[in-house]
């Protein structure tokens, strides 16, 4: 999707995109070691340990998701990308949307309503690390390639 396409060089903005994919690399890291605990803590029948580590996943996550949306959305308004960029950056986006709503459904089921965990959230749950980790992938394999990368993103004035 995004690895095949080249543009032009304006030559603004991608040095801070570029420290941005490497701060977001580190905190998919995390994600993905705080994830992992909320598992360990339920396989383990530590179910306080749970909920706070599910909180502490949850805040984690959605800073990280916001923080993407908005300089994506700032990349966009600069109008510093490519319209073929642009355009794939918006199917990105958009195909994050069900993902979010989701993620939203999940954690007001466990954390607001007080829904117990059980089997059906570990599965829910192990659900939402699988996606995590393919979503994750592709970010790091496809999309923040091309915020390093000036020659693939931006067009020239």
């Amino acid at each position: 999707m995004f690895n095949k396409i080249t543009a032009i060089i304006k030559g603004i903005g991608l040095p801070e995109y570029g420290k941005k994919s490497k701060l977001w690399e580190s905190e998919h890291e995390k994600l993905k070691l705080e994830i992992s605990k909320v598992i360990s803590d339920y396989n383990s029948g530590n179910m306080k340990k749970v909920k706070k580590d599910l909180i502490k996943f949850r805040t984690d996550l959605f800073e990280h998701i916001l923080d993407e949306e908005l300089a994506f959305m700032s990349m966009t308004k600069e109008n510093i990308l490519v319209d073929e960029v642009e355009e794939e950056l918006t199917k990105f986006r958009d195909s994050f949307s069900d993902i979010k709503k989701a993620l939203n459904v999940f954690f007001k089921d466990y954390i607001h309503n007080n829904k117990p965990f059980d089997e059906e959230f570990k599965s829910r749950l192990e659900g939402i690390a699988e996606v995590l980790v393919k979503r994750i992938y592709f970010e790091e394999h496809n999309l923040y390639g091309l915020l390093v990368t000036k020659n693939s993103v931006t067009k020239k004035l």
